[in-house]
């Protein structure tokens, strides 16, 4: 106890003194009301329990239908707050039934305490539709006032969601769970129609975390179309059911997580794009808002057809794709002999992506996805038995690979075909391809360097495209090392390539190198280097070939300008260390023959 409030004697303190103490004691007091008195840091807040008296049966699941109905008025009263204030909606422990579609206005926090969910209920609403054709939480519905009169301020006269554009609709929402927080779509077996779980349009400043998300027919679990500055992270999903009629079809997996624009398929014959049709996103107002500054990081996605991306891409100039995406510390996982899965993720549309930390495990058509998108970063993500890892293809510019571990491509671990442009492809580690290693009918790629490769069963590294270089790669037990195929390339030089099945280095068709050079080849079973067909190689130089089985070096036909010089080669018999077709007239200088 302090002595100044124990002792019964007499106490002279001097003014100075005593101004010290009761600044003391005041400063006592305002810690404690600051430590325990409850504080609210919001304008207004609300709790929401699950009521007793009103329970539904969903499924030998008691919920309550009027808690849910709770729900939807206190996220309502967020309607009328002033743009300042933030309007807090804290559910506790409890399942609540969703009969009416939760609408989220601006500046509005929505809480899942752990214990909490929120599912849509079996049967039919009052228009005899089920109720789990319907989403659950969106951002639609009459405007805050504040936004309101901004948007009349400029000429809106009558704004509602449907011709509101831009990222003018809502603001400012967080949907926050913890612990086992569950958003359910409820029993989709009986859903007759689509219809997104979760969706924010035309939005800006949205974040949702720690929230699961479970069960969705045909449709995403979480969509953002036209959001701007978003972020979704440790949040889980699964359970998706495919269209009817298309319970087969592997291309009809839609993503968990969309990242759509405002955008249609037939505005190019419209003189106003937003009397479309064909919109991507159902609903919304079409006017090209995009996704921009977009963060989905450490989410779980179980046995999905397709994680997170988009599909949608436009070929009309007037609108840009969506951009500044980052893919960061997913998981995403499926069934490794699952012929139904599509895209782990896929950048469709999308501009100025990263994506980086992921893992994805299963047997995905591709693991990594890249099309009509420009400036994709793919860094150190690990990949295991999807059928292609990371695919890219038509009008995917200046795409970077790096840094990846693929393992037991059914098809190629790395694939870049048709228009794609890639600015390199280095450092990745791959093994257990049961084609190819990396697989290249790519327009153009800069580099092709330092990757390791193990245990491709037919092509190390296949080339049929435009390669600057192909250099520092380590390449282990392939059917063919590294094949250059009715292509390009100007050199090929630092490659360590052990025991093929066949050929170290080919060329083939009417390929066209520079220069190969300072390879080591070893333990061919065929040829350590061989050109064949119609291809045309400049220089062959500086190589070491030991323990080559047939020939060190095989000059094919068309070989007849080229120069071979300052090699090292080592074979069973020295006649076969170079050995050139007829009439080949190769020009060979300096090289040293050994025996083993």
């Amino acid at each position: 106890m302090n002595k100044l409030f124990a002792s019964n004697k007499t106490t002279h303190v001097t003014k100075g003194r005593l101004a010290v103490a009761v600044a003391l004691v005041l400063l006592c007091a305002l810690y404690f009301f600051a430590c325990v008195a409850p504080v609210s840091a919001y304008a207004e807040e609300y709790v929401v329990t699950q009521d007793s008296f009103d329970n539904y049966e969903y499924k030998g699941v008691k919920g309550s239908s009027e808690s849910g109905n709770d729900i939807w008025a206190k996220l309502k009263k967020a309607q009328d707050a002033s743009s300042d204030e933030l309007t807090v909606v804290v559910v506790k422990k409890g399942t609540y039934v969703i009969k009416r579609s939760l609408q989220m206005y601006s500046n509005t926090k929505l809480i899942l305490e752990d214990g909490v969910t929120l599912v849509r209920p079996d049967g039919n609403r009052s228009d005899g539709d089920p109720y789990v054709n319907y989403g659950l939480i969106y951002n639609h519905g009459s405007l805050p006032k504040a936004v309101k009169q901004k948007l009349q301020d400029q000429g809106i006269s009558d704004p509602t969601w449907h011709n509101v554009g831009g990222y003018n609709l809502s603001n400012n929402i967080t949907i926050e769970g913890h612990g086992s927080a569950t958003i359910d779509g409820g029993n989709i077996a009986a859903a007759t129609d689509t219809g997104d779980l979760v969706r924010f349009d035309h939005a800006q400043n949205i974040t949702v975390t720690g929230v699961t998300f479970k069960n969705v027919y045909g449709a995403h679990h979480l969509e953002f179309v036209g959001v701007k500055n978003g972020t979704i992270s440790g949040c889980s999903f699964t359970g998706f059911r495919r269209l009817k009629g298309h319970e087969k079809d592997r291309d009809y997996g839609r993503e968990c997580v969309q990242l759509d624009s405002c955008w249609a398929d037939n505005t190019s014959k419209l003189s106003d794009p937003s009397k479309a049709s064909d919109k991507w996103a159902s609903g919304t107002l079409v006017d090209g808002t995009n996704c921009q500054n977009i963060t989905v990081n450490g989410c779980k996605f179980y046995n999905i057809a397709s994680a997170l991306g988009q599909h949608h891409w436009s070929s009309d100039s007037r609108y840009k794709n969506s951009s500044n995406i980052k893919i960061t510390n997913n998981t995403i996982t499926g069934g490794m002999s699952d012929k139904l899965l599509r895209h782990g993720i896929n950048i469709g549309g999308l501009d100025n992506v990263t994506v980086t930390g992921n893992t994805i495990t299963g047997y995905f058509q591709r693991g990594i996805h890249v099309f009509h998108a420009k400036n994709t970063v793919i860094k150190n993500n690990t990949l295991n038995g999807c059928y292609a890892g990371v695919y890219v293809r038509e009008a995917a510019t200046s795409a970077v690979i790096e840094k990846n571990t693929i393992k037991n491509s059914a098809y190629g671990a790395v694939c870049a075909t048709s228009s794609a442009k890639l600015s390199s492809l280095s450092h990745n580690i791959i093994s257990g391809s049961k084609k190819y290693g990396i697989y290249v009918t790519a327009t153009s790629v800069g580099s092709i360097a330092n990757n390791s490769v193990s245990s491709a069963k037919k092509y190390g590294l296949y080339i049929k495209g435009k390669v600057s270089n192909i250099a520092g790669n380590r390449i282990t037990s392939p059917g063919v090392g590294i094949a250059i195929a009715s292509s390009s390339t100007s050199s090929i030089s630092g490659n360590a390539i052990t025991s093929p099945g066949s050929y170290g280095i080919l060329t083939s068709g009417s390929a066209k190198v520079a220069s190969i050079s300072k390879n080591i080849v070893s333990k061919a079973k065929k040829a350590g280097i061989c050109t064949s067909g119609k291809s045309k190689v400049t220089t062959i130089s500086k190589n070491k070939i030991t323990k080559a089985k047939k020939y060190g070096i095989y000059l094919g036909s068309k070989a007849n300008k080229a120069k071979v010089k300052k090699n090292t080669v080592q074979v069973h018999k020295k006649k076969n260390s170079i050995k050139k077709a007829k009439k080949v007239k190769a020009k060979l200088s300096g090289n040293k023959v050994k025996k083993w």
